[in-house]
């Protein structure tokens, strides 16, 4: 693997890493706030922190009129992708909403790297796929006939928008500041789950309700939002882009590391067989791997 696959790796690796610790802070503050209220109080700070860097180290990267319709889609697709994965855990087991959130964004990736950005079909891709989706589907058995509901095509659909957001990113990384991104997806998130306290009747009056110590939590919780956002932009765009969402699944992994040291949640016999073809799947995605990052078209 060349230097530049190789900091892309490691970038999504770290991305990962971030992401399966967030379950400790969504627990704390799940004491003072709803879900939704949690996503507007931390992507509002996460939004105030990214505008804040962008504008102290501001590196000359413009937003040249040509790539504005391409940052305001990447602006829509990842709000829609945290719209569909909040409306599919409504509906089926947080497990099933995991498992088809990674194969739409597995299969969106797939495509849209072969089509955009020149990415090769080889043998071991083709075995990483399996063996995540594999792992995955070991993580969220049992899947019953009841299961199988609207839950999973709304955890698809927020794959599929994820994958297209990613898309983004990977063409946007070198010709937008990056922390101008991570601003525009915070702005999107904290924007739909305005609305979606409005619409489910919650309060937007909710500061008063955190604790001294969530506050702090929720502060780090952003700081720690960007750090991620920002890691993934720089990982997709010198990674492949399908093989890349596999290794940003390490989050399930290291979720579950993070839920042992934490609450001292073990994994049973299926869990530990499907986190260990995963990160298989990731050890084989670094492995020699030559990619190439010009996109060819989008569009």
């Amino acid at each position: 693997m060349n230097k530049e696959s190789t900091k892309g790796f490691f970038a999504l690796l770290g991305s990962g890493l971030i992401l399966g610790s967030f379950g400790i802070f969504v627990r704390s503050l799940s004491h003072d706030l709803t879900g939704y209220q949690q996503i507007v109080f931390r992507n509002f700070f996460a939004l105030a922190f990214a505008l804040a860097i962008y504008f102290f180290i501001k590196n000359g990267a413009t937003l040249r009129i040509n790539q504005k319709k391409y940052v305001l889609l990447y602006g829509i697709f990842f709000p829609l992708s945290a719209l569909f994965y909040t409306l599919s855990i409504l509906q089926t087991k947080i497990a099933l909403t995991i498992l088809s959130l990674y194969i739409g964004s597995i299969i969106g990736s797939f495509f849209i790297g072969i089509s955009f950005f020149g990415e090769k079909v080889n043998r071991k891709k083709i075995i990483s796929i399996v063996l995540v989706i594999a792992g995955l589907a070991f993580i969220s058995f049992p899947i019953t006939k009841n299961s199988i509901n609207l839950g999973v095509l709304f955890g698809f659909l927020a794959g599929a928008f994820e994958s297209m957001g990613n898309a983004f990113r990977k063409h946007l990384g070198d010709k937008v500041d990056r922390f101008f991104l991570v601003a525009v997806a915070m702005l999107g998130g904290v924007l739909i789950s305005t609305g979606m306290i409005l619409f489910s009747n919650q309060s937007l009056v909710f500061l008063h309700q955190i604790s001294a110590f969530n506050w702090f939590v929720g502060l780090f919780f952003a700081v720690l939002i960007v750090i991620m956002q920002y890691l993934t932009i720089v990982g997709f765009q010198h990674f492949d882009l399908n093989l890349g969402t596999l290794v940003r699944s390490s989050e399930i992994i290291f979720g579950i590391i993070f839920a042992m040291l934490s609450f001292k949640e073990f994994p049973n016999g299926k869990e530990a067989v499907g986190g260990l073809l995963i990160v298989l799947a990731i050890i084989l995605s670094h492995l020699n791997f030559k990619t190439s990052s010009k996109i060819t078209s989008i569009a």
